[in-house]
């Protein structure tokens, strides 16, 4: 009897913004900005693309907006394997960053808003869903951003502010695992503070890279004019800006991790490109002349989605290789130490759930009932009960001798605080 045979994956991701969707300013409004009708038009590009991961900038900031993307969009013609991450809106901004997902590959473990001089950037740490070998998950943590417009110094000093907060929050997540950063820059020259703090980073795991190198002024630069992404016209309107394409604004990013392939997933080189633009459109329009790189359909939608091109790259997938099995938590603690199918068993010590006060005291909130579930990353729970924890309580099992081979999450709530802990990533090989 032969075991199971683990292929190799790929997945593509896909960053694009799409200019007030759902969403208005005074000029352009909803009777000339209709969702519907870009709707229509994002039904011709994504089956085109075929991605994995979007992240979708200036989408508006509902979830009715936010849910016809993904039930008018993206699950349609008898599709249904996406799924919408949450919608996080802390800063109360009229636009805002949201990823979606191929849920049948990929699952979201958390998420969470960073706050930023003026909109919130999107973390979400994601998990392969085939386990390798090894028992261990492969993880990818992926950051969807708009930085703040303008060429001006003060757009430019706002968007260091708001790159030296992604990156502090990176460093605090410690995590030396997969990175990509992806979105709307919005600057036009790898020499603004702003990219630097990313590209020059001092933690060597969290430093980002652009797949391509090619730094250098790409605004109004025709040497740079295979990989400009806005603007898709010459001619502007109220909502569209015109001047052809001369800027790469959308990006996506990524860590040494993902170049070098020592965490499970790679880079494939040569995937990196913008979708509809066939490097003879310096200052041009995306529509005409005659556009090959895509099909007319492809190419008139693009034309009247947005004033932005999507940009896509491909990650081969390393099935053999897993990472960590951990959820981590921000400050880089990893809350209990669990160890896999001991005697029919997950065999848990839960000492550094303990948390100790500024007088040597063990704080209340970590001390007490803990209601715990074991759950499928879809969400289904398989077992469930109450657990106590305090100095001397602090090794506890769960019976998994009756349970499916498969990845589990191990989740738990302090009953009197109701804090919540995502703790671990549990595979089972049970037979």
């Amino acid at each position: 009897m032969h075991g199971p045979v683990f292929a190799a994956d790929t997945l593509r991701v896909m960053t694009y913004n799409l200019m007030y969707f759902g969403s208005s300013t005074t000029d352009c409004t909803p009777t000339v900005n209709v969702q519907s009708v870009k709707e229509g038009h994002l039904r011709t590009i994504i089956p085109h693309v075929r991605p994995h991961i979007i992240g979708f900038q200036e989408v508006g900031p509902s979830s009715a907006v936010t849910l016809s993307i993904l039930n008018n969009v993206l699950n349609t013609a008898g599709e249904s394997r996406w799924a919408r991450a949450n919608l996080m809106n802390p800063s109360g901004s009229t636009i805002v960053s949201i990823l979606y997902y191929d849920n049948q590959k990929l699952g979201i473990s958390r998420q969470f808003p960073i706050s930023s001089a003026v909109r919130d950037l999107m973390y979400y740490r994601m998990f392969y869903r085939q386990i390798p070998p090894s028992g261990d998950t492969l993880w990818l943590n992926v950051v969807v951003l708009h930085l703040k417009a303008g060429s001006t110094p003060s757009d430019a000093s706002t968007r260091a502010q708001e790159t030296a907060a992604l990156m502090s929050y990176l460093d605090q997540l410690n995590l030396n695992e997969n990175i990509l950063v992806m979105g709307d820059l919005n600057m036009g020259s790898s020499s603004e503070l702003a990219y630097s703090q990313m590209v020059n980073h001092t933690q060597p795991d969290n430093r980002l890279y652009d797949p391509i190198n090619r730094p250098g002024t790409w605004n109004n630069n025709s040497s740079f004019a295979q990989w400009h992404t806005q603007s898709t016209r010459t001619s502007g309107t109220v909502c569209f800006s015109g001047g052809g394409l001369d800027d790469r604004f959308d990006q996506i990013l990524v860590n040494r991790r993902i170049l070098g392939d020592s965490a499970g997933i790679r880079y494939i080189t040569g995937s990196y490109r913008s979708i509809g633009n066939d490097g003879q459109r310096f200052q041009g329009n995306v529509q005409s002349p005659f556009n090959g790189s895509v099909p007319v359909s492809v190419s008139n939608a693009l034309y009247n989605v947005s004033d932005h091109l999507p940009v896509v790259l491909d990650l081969h997938i390393n099935v053999q290789q897993g990472t960590s099995v951990h959820e981590v938590t921000p400050g880089g603690v990893l809350p209990c130490t669990c160890s896999s199918n001991v005697g029919g068993s997950v065999i848990c010590d839960w000492s550094e759930l303990l948390e100790v006060g500024s007088a040597g005291l063990l704080k209340a909130e970590s001390v007490g009932l803990y209601q715990w579930s074991l759950l499928e990353p879809g969400g289904r729970v398989f077992q469930e009960g109450e657990w106590f924890v305090d100095a001397n309580h602090n090794r506890h099992q769960v019976d998994t001798r009756d349970l499916p081979a498969g990845l589990y999450i191990l989740k738990l709530v302090h009953t009197q605080s109701g804090r919540t802990k995502l703790v671990r990533h549990i595979q089972m090989f049970n037979r």
